[in-house]
């Protein structure tokens, strides 16, 4: 394998995580703030994660949007004769 190969399964494998970080997370600080010694400040999701999620300054925007399918190849239409 070549070096991009292990980093691009890598950085897959660390998306794989937070997922499942996050799912355990939500129901950990569900419990916790929901159970008879609740805390005084409302436990977050992200407090229970070990490989945090990356943070988004700005919205979504279209541009955003455009660029990502621009990244998909071009198809020629089919022809329905």
């Amino acid at each position: 394998m070549t070096p991009r190969q292990v980093h691009a399964l890598l950085k897959r494998q660390v998306v794989t995580w937070q997922r499942e970080e996050l799912l355990v997370g939500i129901l950990a600080s569900t419990t916790a703030n929901f159970s008879f010694c609740r805390p005084d400040e409302p436990l977050e999701a992200e407090s229970f994660m070990m490989h945090p999620l990356p943070e988004k300054d700005a919205e979504l925007t279209g541009e955003d949007v455009m660029a990502a399918f621009a990244r998909f190849p071009k198809t020629k239409p089919v022809d329905k004769s």
